[in-house]
């Protein structure tokens, strides 16, 4: 199952993750068929950045559109009850969700809950 913890919109009939990058839209797509809508594919700069042999392998696509062009913007933030508490879920990793170690969902540290 992936987890989607991001800000998206729908362009065009389809949901994309979104960015402000200088007042435009920064669509980004994990699919390459999305090559053929416009979006080019990221080029990551290796010399200047580290990236892990993972994110080196995963192709990203992205398309740079005003924002007028876009629907909705609207924020994904999942979250869980564990152990009583609510916790947003940041990502899955290996089989397991890997949960916010610093705030619960009703905001401040766990530590100051105890």
């Amino acid at each position: 199952m992936t987890i989607r913890n991001d800000t998206y919109t729908m362009y065009k009939g389809k949901e994309y993750r979104i960015l402000y990058h200088d007042g435009m839209a920064k669509l980004v797509s994990k699919n390459a068929e999305d090559l053929e809508k416009g979006f080019v594919e990221k080029v990551y700069d290796a010399k200047q950045f580290k990236y892990t042999p993972k994110q080196l392998a995963e192709k990203i696509y992205t398309l740079i559109v005003p924002p007028n062009e876009v629907g909705e913007v609207y924020s994904i933030k999942p979250y869980c009850l564990y152990q009583g508490y609510e916790f947003f879920i940041l990502r899955e990793e290996n089989g397991h969700y890997i949960l916010s170690e610093s705030h619960t969902v009703t905001g401040g540290p766990l530590i100051e809950k105890f």
